[in-house]
């Protein structure tokens, strides 16, 4: 008893000193940074008593597990370890960023519902479910109470899924330190952690997305998976695959090199199941785009449209550095014919800045439907400027994708450098334009997740910015293959080609933000498990 108390004292003493240089430290860390005078209140030593209270229900967790590791040699890693201290983080950055992260996104879905006007831009699915919970709080008074009762929700959700990942991998590696070093990392993740409490599609993707990558992971290593509970296995994944692949348009896309993959690492009779398994929940999938949901949505983004993303790079950044005024009036004609005239000023060679706004709002004001009528005609004026300027064509997509493999660039969020560094698109400032107004209970953290995420702080420090920043996973999968294959652990590309599958649909994309790779972070466990795995001389 005497060391229970003990372990409360330090635990509660540990948990104070953080909190106080967590608290103080980042008041005045905001008060340099913003120029500002730093003042003081009685309200700054209540807001210390729910900081200090988590945090020393935290590292009483810790102590626990260290003493236990030291003193019960038969002690076992259980689900509670990792899932409280792991939550108890997620409290303080919602109660920071209360009632959570509303972005640009959750507001137009929002807009979307309210006004029946589903595209398929956004997933409907997510929408009309995000347009629930802020019509429940409406009904009581404040969109503010619907949205942070569906934060809530939310985070506990991906907690669970990266809690049971951290749990299973340590269990099957007999290593508790492996459960314990990945607590550590995902609660003081704050990339991490600012996604949690965001709405949208991108947080509940990353949950699915992990719970399928887990589920690969066993059916690689268990022959008997489909066999034991079949009905339950397959009912399972159906679900997994379905929400999907409903929740975001790049879900299936990511699931195309696993299902190739699984012919040729799984043994027959798994193959035939697993087969069976995917392809069932991607036809159904399919079935409701095309008879549910493309009946209700008023605008169906066009396939043509993102395929043009790496196309209009390439020509901006050919008359960037090489001006042709010849296929300037070409160019010119043609844009003039096929884009939307008051966005016109902005096809302005000479603004581009190696950043998607090149790209993404460019390709926005083209009209689909005129160019899919004779795609060639822009295709022969995209290969005629490409034959000129070889160099930048193949230039222009490596830089589109730097944020994919490279850890050093200046991540300074600013539109004339490199924009899509802004890993997480973080408005903490701009709630009221969304209609959700921002009420902090705990501002001093707010501010301090303000300077590490939104003003990118975590990419001056040094080893941190190693291993929070997305190049750091891409790095790290793509090592994971090539040790596979080297090793001759060929079961385990079934998850690996499920990660690549996804990272393969990042690399086609208009910009690089943390978000989109958000779920192969939470899914780092199972990557360093299938490294070990491989190195070891276990078959």
């Amino acid at each position: 008893m005497q060391k229970i108390h003990r372990r409360i004292l330090y635990s509660f003493l540990t948990g104070l000193f953080f909190s106080i240089l967590l608290y103080f430290g980042t008041k005045l860390l905001f008060a340099t940074f913003s120029d500002e005078e730093t003042s003081y209140s009685i309200l700054d030593y209540i807001l210390l008593i729910p900081i200090t209270l988590a945090t020393t229900i935290a590292f009483y967790f810790l102590y626990e597990l260290k003493i236990k590791l030291k003193e019960d040699k038969v002690f076992s890693l259980k689900f509670w370890h990792i899932f409280i201290p792991l939550v108890a983080s997620s409290i303080v950055i919602f109660l920071s960023i209360y009632p959570g992260h509303y972005p640009f996104d959750s507001a137009k879905m929002f807009e979307h519902f309210e006004e029946g006007s589903y595209t398929t831009h956004y997933s409907p699915l997510v929408s009309f479910v995000l347009g629930i919970f802020l019509s429940i709080g409406k009904f009581f008074g404040s969109k503010e109470l619907g949205h942070a009762i569906l934060i809530i929700l939310q985070l506990i959700f991906l907690n669970i899924v990266i809690a049971k990942t951290i749990l299973h991998c340590s269990k099957m590696l007999n290593r508790k330190r492996f459960g314990i070093i990945f607590t550590i990392f995902f609660a003081l993740h704050p990339l991490v952690q600012t996604l949690l409490v965001r709405s949208g599609q991108d947080t509940v993707f990353g949950g699915l997305f992990l719970m399928l990558c887990l589920e690969f992971l066993k059916i690689s290593e268990d022959e008997n998976y489909f066999k034991e509970k079949k009905k339950k296995k397959f009912f399972y994944i159906f679900f997994l695959i379905f929400f999907l692949c409903a929740t975001r348009n790049n879900g299936i896309y990511a699931l195309i090199p696993a299902i190739i993959t699984s012919i040729f690492v799984l043994k027959k009779e798994t193959r035939k199941r697993f087969l069976i398994a995917v392809i069932a929940p991607v036809i159904a999938f399919l079935g409701y785009n095309y008879l549910f949901i493309y009946n209700i949505v008023s605008n169906r983004d066009s396939f043509f449209l993102e395929t043009m993303n790496v196309p209009v790079m390439q020509i901006a950044r050919s008359m960037y550095f090489n001006p042709d005024e010849e296929l300037e009036e070409e160019l010119k004609t043609y844009f003039d014919e096929n884009c939307e005239t008051w966005k016109m000023e902005k096809w302005d060679w000479g603004k581009y800045n190696l950043s998607e706004g090149i790209s993404d709002p460019y390709k926005n004001c083209l009209k689909t439907a005129e160019i899919e009528k004779d795609p060639m005609k822009f295709f022969s004026l995209w290969q005629k400027i490409g034959s000129k300027n070889v160099k930048n064509y193949i230039e222009a997509p490596a830089v589109l994708t730097l944020g994919l493999y490279h850890p050093y660039l200046n991540y300074e969020p600013s539109w004339s450098t490199f924009q899509w560094h802004q890993y997480v698109d973080s408005y903490y400032e701009n709630y009221d334009l969304y209609g959700i107004n921002n009420t902090s209970i705990l501002p001093s953290v707010r501010n301090m997740m303000s300077v590490l995420v939104y003003r990118q702080g975590w990419s001056r420090i040094p080893v941190l910015h190693l291993l929070w920043g997305a190049p750091f996973t891409v790095h790290l999968c793509l090592i994971t293959i090539l040790i596979a294959f080297y090793r001759k652990k060929h079961k385990y590309l079934l998850p690996l080609f499920l990660m690549f599958g996804l990272i393969l649909t990042v690399a086609l994309s208009p910009v690089m933000l943390f978000r989109y790779l958000f779920p192969s972070v939470i899914a780092t466990p199972i990557l360093i498990y299938i490294l070990i795995r491989s190195l070891s001389s276990e078959k």
